[in-house]
């Protein structure tokens, strides 16, 4: 038998209860099917809802013609009458989405007769899949205050069940492929679209839309969004940062792009001011380097403790050291601690001593 969905008719229902039509096992996992429900499976991109059955947590809901809901122990037997609560703030934050996508979506087709081809609706942030392969800032920021405008609106938001024979008496943004019983999602006189999600029931309920990027996928623009309180606890996080910088730069947070601009330039210069010393001090270095290897006693003598310094210089130094020096030179002035080598000329064995403090 299907499962009779209650979300269909009421998406603010939280609380009912029904009775158990079937229960089964996956492993480690408990599967119940009720008569009814108002769990929301994932599905059109929408996640599920979670909550408790006869103070169960439900972990998944999976969709199907009987709605499974996915538990760690078990909810009751088949018969037996059991309640069931979703989590508000859960099924809140999807509603919010869900109806913000859809404005979302129409506006990007009334104002350029954009396609939406997919959508995900996430824990942080929702997407949608446009068929475009490039998109604009200026397109960007028109989708974006058409769409606050109709949230700011208030306007009504409604479910509203049909036969896909009046599939014709609407003005529907995308022709739904499947028969029969069909329920539409229609927000006033903006949107109307064929739709099995929560929603809000007015559109200032989503509090504001925000899109923070774009990517591409399959060779498509994917608009990425915030809205409701995602999108208010992002502004309160960037909130912070941004003035917490500004303070810090003494100025104001319309001059902060500025600030950063000459910071980001001081650095580039900075940084080839230090190339170029680098360059002018290496072939000194080298050079006092190098005429520490004395000959003694036709033995080669290498003070090495100045290999610190090529420690301090960069990374660089040993590219440019290399180019001055010999390889035998670079072999002593490399050694850690002052080593007797043999010169060519010599067959005296090599013989370590005592570090030579410089």
């Amino acid at each position: 038998m299907k499962t009779k969905r209650l979300y269909y008719t009421d998406s603010n229902l939280l609380s009912f209860n029904s009775r158990i039509a079937a229960v089964s096992q996956d492993e480690d996992k408990f599967v119940t099917v009720l008569e009814k429900t108002a769990f929301y499976p994932t599905s059109g991109g929408q996640q599920h809802d979670i909550g408790i059955l006869q103070n169960v947590p439900v972990i998944d809901v999976i969709d199907g013609d009987e709605i499974k809901h996915i538990t760690e122990s078990e909810v009751g037997k088949v018969g037996e009458i059991v309640s069931g609560r979703i989590d508000y703030e859960r099924r809140h934050r999807n509603k919010q989405q869900h109806s913000a996508q859809h404005i979302l979506s129409q506006s990007f087709h009334r104002l350029y007769n954009f396609v939406t081809m997919s959508v995900h609706l996430g824990e942080s942030y929702g997407n949608i899949e446009l068929d475009v392969k490039e998109l604009s800032e200026i397109q960007i920021q028109k989708a974006e205050f058409l769409s606050n405008r109709v949230i700011s609106e208030n306007r009504l938001v409604q479910a509203i069940l049909i036969h896909s024979d009046n599939i014709g008496l609407y003005n529907l943004r995308k022709l739904p492929k499947r028969e029969g019983e069909i329920r539409l999602i229609q927000i006033d006189d903006f949107e109307c679209t064929a739709c099995g999600g929560t929603h809000v029931n007015f559109t200032s309920e989503i509090q504001m839309l925000k899109i923070i990027s774009t990517e591409k996928i399959r060779g498509r623009v994917a608009v990425n969004f915030l809205c409701g309180q995602n999108a208010v606890d992002d502004y309160i996080t960037r909130f912070k940062v941004t003035n917490s910088i500004a303070k810090k730069l003494t100025c104001s947070v319309n001059d902060l792009e500025l600030h950063f601009d000459k910071l980001v330039e001081t650095n580039k210069s900075l940084k080839r001011y230090l190339s170029q010393l680098q360059k002018e001090l290496v072939p000194q270095i080298v050079q006092s380097l190098i005429t520490s290897v004395e000959d003694i006693n036709n033995t080669n003598v290498c003070l090495q403790k100045k290999v610190v310094l090529i420690k301090k210089i960069s990374i660089n130094f040993h590219w440019n050291l290399q180019k001055n020096v010999t390889e035998y030179q670079f072999s002593c002035i490399m050694i850690k601690s002052l080593y007797v080598v043999p010169s060519q000329s010599s067959k005296a064995p090599e013989r370590l001593l005592k570090n030579y403090p410089l």
